[in-house]
């Protein structure tokens, strides 16, 4: 084996370690069932106006990376499953159907915004 051929392996070697590397801290870098994260608990969804029908909605995020949606729209009731992951005020739920919600929030820890514009606050 001829020296270029060696050292082009040796760069090789260690490109693929400082990937790995990377990745380990970028995962590391997000929460996924932290028990202390902000998130974990029971979330309520906040109605401040009259919409001309009856809604409300429960999420609860568990310390597990787990948690459950339940919405109640004009008396019928759904709930979904999903596993989520927190990366600083951010959070994803990744729902079995491959669905996907985002939602912030904030820094005092009392409200999160989910898919825009819909409030919750923590019980």
């Amino acid at each position: 084996m001829n020296s270029r051929t060696k050292s082009g392996r040796v760069r090789s070697v260690r490109g693929v370690i400082a990937l790995f590397f990377a990745l380990l801290l970028t995962l590391g870098a997000c929460e996924s069932g932290s028990a202390d994260s902000p998130f974990v608990g029971s979330w309520t969804l906040e109605i401040e106006e009259d919409l001309g029908f009856d809604i409300s909605g429960k999420i609860e995020i568990e310390s597990d990376g787990t948690g459950s949606a339940e919405v109640t729209f004009d008396g019928v009731s759904e709930t979904a499953e999903f596993d989520w992951t927190a990366d600083g005020n951010d959070i994803t739920m990744e729902y079995p159907d491959g669905g996907i919600d985002t939602g912030t929030i904030s820094d005092d820890g009392k409200t999160l915004t989910m898919v825009g514009d819909l409030v919750f606050t923590k019980d």
